[in-house]
């Protein structure tokens, strides 16, 4: 650097000296030190000076999907005085009073509304549901979606055929297949009469019911799938991912919220979840874990399982939101 070029003072020189192995002979250099005028040599920290961002509204409104599932809507008759709920009232009200607050575009129901424990092809393990109260659990199921429409006049409502939904048709193809698909004179309702979703009486509350368990699935804005999956354990979400990649899969079945996301070969970001529950987690649900204690009572157990909906938001630009809402004790 020579002293013309640079505006800074001379600070110091020195000289330096090598050899040459290649010459065989010593060389001299001049290093020169120099202080650049205007440049400090040591840094004050002061306050910083912050214009706050201005933001510009989004042009489009996000829309915004409720989901929930797998209620397992049943009574257990433990004695002639004492009727138990195994699905959860509290969890039910709340998604009630969240889509009543929010109103929603789209309520998707992933199955399991009704557990119809009394047709289970599993041993029972009590005589809980030899009474059976499959009226009322319908009655509930009917009167949970009605509030829904009343509530939200605009939404689509979809519930997805699942397994314990199959239940009454597995029971007719065992024990009386010359009745299944029959229906009711003069009636124009799409669903036979001994089906789920005619005995809810879904139509009437303005409910698609998408049937074909389990290959039964919903889309929505092309890559926001739902189903009631086929997928259990810690890592169903990454399960399901494998089985629906590019997109975004939820499902329930597993009783679990979990997320998972991933980046495809195309670069897309894409995800895949599983559902809590709206039924009880104390161990009233008949499952592999629950049980009934000697005095004919339910014995106290926490599953594993997750009281929680998941909620969606998303516009037609490719934009996604997904959140799991909690409902804490």
């Amino acid at each position: 650097m020579s002293e013309s070029a640079n505006k800074g003072r001379l600070k110091s020189t020195w000289e330096v000296s090598a050899y040459d192995r290649k010459n065989k002979e010593w060389t001299t250099a001049t290093n020169r030190s120099w202080t650049l005028e205007g440049v400090p040599t040591e840094y004050q920290a002061v306050a910083a000076n912050i214009t706050p961002t201005t933001l510009r509204k989004r042009r489009q409104k996000l829309k915004r999907i409720v989901v929930f599932g797998d209620a397992h809507i049943a009574y257990r008759q433990i004695g002639p005085d004492l009727i138990v709920p195994t699905h959860d009232t509290r969890a039910m009200e709340f998604v009630k009073a969240y889509c009543a607050d929010k109103r929603p575009d789209h309520i998707v129901c992933l199955g399991d509304m009704v557990d119809f424990a009394e047709l289970s092809k599993f041993r029972p393990d009590s005589d809980h549901f030899l009474r059976p109260h499959l009226t009322h659990a319908l009655q509930v199921v009917h009167e949970f979606y009605a509030q829904l429409r009343c509530d939200c006049p605009k939404a689509k409502i979809v519930e997805i055929d699942s397994n314990h939904s199959q239940r009454i048709k597995s029971r007719l193809f065992e024990h009386l297949p010359q009745v299944y698909g029959i229906r009711r004179a003069g009636e124009a309702s799409k669903y036979p009469l001994l089906t789920y979703p005619y005995l809810a009486n879904l139509e009437a509350v303005g409910v698609e019911f998408v049937s074909g368990y389990p290959a039964a699935e919903y889309r929505i804005d092309g890559d926001i799938m739902f189903t009631h999956g086929l997928k259990i354990g810690k890592d169903a979400a990454r399960k399901l991912a494998d089985d629906y990649q590019g997109i975004h899969a939820i499902q329930g079945h597993t009783h679990k919220a979990s997320s998972y996301f991933y980046t495809d070969y195309n670069g897309k970001l894409c995800s895949a979840h599983t559902c809590g529950v709206l039924c009880k987690i104390t161990g009233e649900v008949p499952s592999a874990a629950s049980a009934v204690t000697d005095e004919n009572v339910v014995a106290s157990k926490y599953e594993l399982w997750t009281n929680s909906i998941i909620v969606i938001k998303y516009d037609e630009s490719g934009y996604r939101e997904f959140h799991h809402v909690m409902i804490g004790s």
